[in-house]
Order: C-alpha cells, then structure tokens, then sequence
C-alpha cells in the first residue's frame, strides 16, 4: 500500500533525470524527444504522467487508491500469488488443474478453491493467484520432474506483518 506511491514517484524521477531525454534550449519541456511512453501495472500510471496524459497529482491520487484497493482485497481474502518460471500455458494450466483436484476445498461453504494464470510477465514467466492452500501446492510441485518449472516463487507477507 504505501511502495506504490513510493515506486511511482521513483519511476516518474528516473524518467525525467534520465540521460536520454534531452530538454530543449527554447522550452522546459522534457517531453520534446520523446516518441513514446509505456508501462506494466503501476508503471502504466508513471507512463501516463509521463505522457502528460494525466497530472503528477492525480497519479499520486490514483496510485495511493490502487495500493489501497489492493490492500483491502488481500486482507478480505484468504488469497495469495506465486510466479512460476519456465512452463509453457498449457503446462501452467496442467499445474493449476491438478492442484485443484489434489487439495480439497477449506470449506463446504467456500466456493471459490482456485488458481489461475493472473498476469503474463515474460515468455515461460506467469503469475498465478488462487486461494492460499493451491499456492502453497503449486509452490511444492511446480519444480518436481512431472511440471517441470524452473522457478516456483510464492509471495510473501511475514515481513510486512512483523513490521505493523
């Protein structure tokens, strides 16, 4: 909740102290070299400032409300993520499978025992979110020989909790 707006401000200060973007001598637009501008999750609301698309100030508004947002769901939830590193989709969808059928669902009353590719973040690199006893299963079968993975690395949040 609070990096976000931390990370935002960071990204935004690289971007217009970077070497690469040269201020022209008849304005004190930073954005005359610049052809274009993108991001991935929050860097898209840095890309967007950035771009002039949207005010230093709202982004900070939007970026504080994301990371709060955020925050409410994964307290509400008995949710969590892992990135798993070096399986194709079809693989991963193999993995996520199998975890449901292996892990029986917390509850009767508790619908929602799943794990699904959450986010895409290089070839054979995925996110995963699904309720935390799936995680924890994709996190101690992802590497065995039958999947294969590279990597299985869970998110965790002991560290934040000691720091409240």
């Amino acid at each position: 909740m609070y990096s976000q707006p931390a990370i935002f401000v960071t990204s935004l200060a690289i971007a217009f102290t970077s070497g690469s973007i040269e201020k022209s001598p008849t304005t004190s637009d930073f954005m005359t070299s610049v052809v274009s501008v993108a991001g991935f999750s929050l860097g898209e609301y840095a890309a967007l400032v950035y771009a002039d698309a949207l005010t230093f100030e709202d982004g900070v508004r939007l970026v504080k409300l994301r990371g709060e947002a955020m925050q409410t769901s994964a307290d509400e939830t008995l949710g969590s993520m892992i990135t798993v590193i070096g399986l194709d989709d079809d693989k991963l969808n193999q993995l996520c499978l199998d975890a449901m059928a292996q892990v029986p669902s917390p509850s009767p009353s508790y619908s929602p025992n799943t794990i699904s590719i959450a986010n895409h973040l290089f070839p054979k690199g995925r996110v995963l979110s699904g309720h935390k006893s799936l995680v924890k299963w994709v996190s101690e079968n992802a590497t065995k020989p039958k999947y294969g993975a590279m990597m299985a690395s869970e998110l965790k949040k002991g560290g934040m909790d000691r720091m409240k």
